[in-house]
């Protein structure tokens, strides 16, 4: 098949011969054909006329690469495919991208051809929908909307205002965040590109993007998502289980440099694994999770000017913090009862993320901070009493043994940080590790043992001599970089009760 996108030396008078030719033929064999090649319906504000899609694609203005035509053999080649992601190929990029050059609304669709001897059949692949919302600084929205289902695949264009030059542009450069967006929400199994549709750029004052996938089972995946100036928010919602995460974009000051946040991210990461081998979570679900909780952290602006209003935040003061955004975050794994003779054993899993912070004071000689990070898990699940036995449980009581486990664990770290005439008074963190384990063992229908084992610990280190500044040498004084360092780690949320050790005073750098 020609790909409308790539040069192609044919002429204008050759290529609408074998359109031509094409089209005498399908209608010449429309008895017999299984799935006739649809129609496409044009609807573009210009009026411009149809040309030749392969002749445009070899120029270099992406209005005419991209020209309705080109769409339309683009709709075309992809109205038949069996994924999400083949029938939305190409098509985010090129809405985008054409748009930059030409700010024209667009409306184009296939049609499934109707056979003379009854309705069309019906589309191939699972229906899917996707929207991207995009709210320029000056007002002005701009929606691309794509559709497959029994009505053919579909694709419009629109803006409510006028855009300036800068403005298209801004628009057409999240072309290729849009496309890896659709490319991976209609991958098997579906994954997250989020991260490039946060690119912040001054121009731009939100994007919305909103998807719903059909597996072909009945199963659709759904997912909404928000990145704006105050606030970022994704909630995905599937056969597997659904998860949410939520960013406070408000408080650029308690914000850290890239090296923090990356370092804060890989520890919440390593939480959720721990997490997931612990309370048997899906490991499908557990990994996208993970990718939006990364890919939601990725890209902050720029942090504050100096000029700022309000206390400033000193280099020992981040720190002592984790250096990202307030968030809260939650997965809820889809619930199931796999023993029929007792339905109310449940296997699931749920955990949940949040940060909050908050500084205060007057100025910058009497400020106070302080952060509250937390995690909670609860999950249940039903496994076999050895390595090597095989869980198959039916209402044959031979069939039951098995261990039923309850889990429900918490852990939290709160740092406060309180200065007094300038100077330091007051730098702590208090980390708490609590866990809980309630198994149930049955043998040939018996329960033969009920056990709760609970596991709590807490410490608390004074943080002062690590984030006040010290002679460095040569008659310098600063911060010591390896003492920021282990301020930094020692605040990080730890779920391990055993990983506290006995508490410690006071820390040395």
């Amino acid at each position: 098949m020609i790909d409308p996108l790539r040069p192609n030396p044919a002429s204008q008078a050759t290529l609408t011969q074998g359109w031509v030719a094409r089209l005498s033929s399908a209608v010449s064999n429309v008895r017999v054909a299984a799935a006739p090649t649809p129609s496409v319906r044009f609807t573009v504000s210009d009026g411009t006329p149809p040309g030749d899609p392969t002749y445009a694609a070899a120029l270099a203005d992406p209005a005419k690469a991209y020209s309705n035509d080109a769409l339309a053999a683009l709709l075309d080649r992809n109205a038949d495919a069996a994924t999400a992601s083949g029938q939305f190929a190409s098509l985010g990029k090129a809405l985008l991208t054409r748009f930059g050059a030409d700010g024209g609304d667009l409306s184009l669709a296939t049609t499934p051809a109707a056979t003379v001897d009854g309705p069309a059949p019906v589309h191939a692949g699972p229906d899917s929908d996707a929207s991207l919302s995009i709210r320029t600084t000056g007002g002005a929205t701009v929606k691309v909307t794509l559709h497959h289902g029994d009505d053919g695949l579909s694709i419009a264009m629109k803006s409510d205002g006028p855009l300036s030059d800068d403005d298209r542009q801004a628009v057409s450069k999240l072309a290729g965040a849009f496309q890896d967006a659709l490319d991976g929400l209609g991958a098997s199994p579906p994954r997250l590109a989020l991260d490039g549709l946060m690119g912040n750029d001054p121009r731009l004052a939100s994007v919305d993007f909103d998807a719903k996938v059909d597996d072909g089972q009945g199963k659709p995946q759904t997912l909404a998502f928000h990145a704006g100036s105050d606030t970022r928010s994704l909630k995905v919602d599937g056969p597997t289980g659904t998860l949410s995460v939520g960013i406070d974009m408000t408080s650029p000051a308690l914000w850290g440099n890239q090296a923090q946040r990356q370092a804060s991210v890989a520890n919440y990461l390593a939480q959720i694994d721990d997490a997931a081998q612990r309370g048997h979570g899906d490991a499908s679900l557990i990994a996208m999770f993970k990718d939006a909780f990364g890919q939601m952290n990725s890209n902050y602006p720029s942090a504050p000017d100096a000029s700022a209003v309000g206390p400033k935040v000193g280099q020992g003061d981040h720190a002592a913090l984790t250096g990202l955004a307030d968030f809260t975050a939650s997965l809820s794994q889809a619930t199931s009862a796999p023993n029929p003779l007792r339905s109310n054993e449940m296997d699931t899993f749920s955990y949940d993320l949040a940060q909050q912070s908050r500084l205060g004071g007057l100025d910058d000689a009497s400020r106070t901070i302080d952060q509250h990070q937390s995690s909670h898990l609860k999950a249940s699940y039903h496994q076999a009493l050895s390595a090597d036995a095989t869980l198959q449980l039916t209402e044959d009581p031979n069939s039951q043994n098995y261990l039923y486990r309850l889990i429900d664990d918490s852990a939290s770290a709160d740092t406060h940080i309180a200065y007094d005439k300038g100077e330091l008074a007051e730098a702590s963190v208090t980390r708490t590790a609590n866990q809980s384990t309630h198994d149930m063992k049955y043998v040939l229908n018996r329960l033969v043992e009920d056990t709760t084992t609970p596991s709590t610990r807490s410490r608390t280190d004074d943080l002062r001599a690590l984030i006040t500044p010290a002679l460095l040498g040569n008659g310098r004084s600063g911060f010591s970089p390896a003492s920021l360092a282990r301020a930094h780690a020692d605040i990080a949320l730890t779920s391990e009760p055993y990983l506290l050790g006995p508490a410690s005073p006071t820390a040395s750098p």
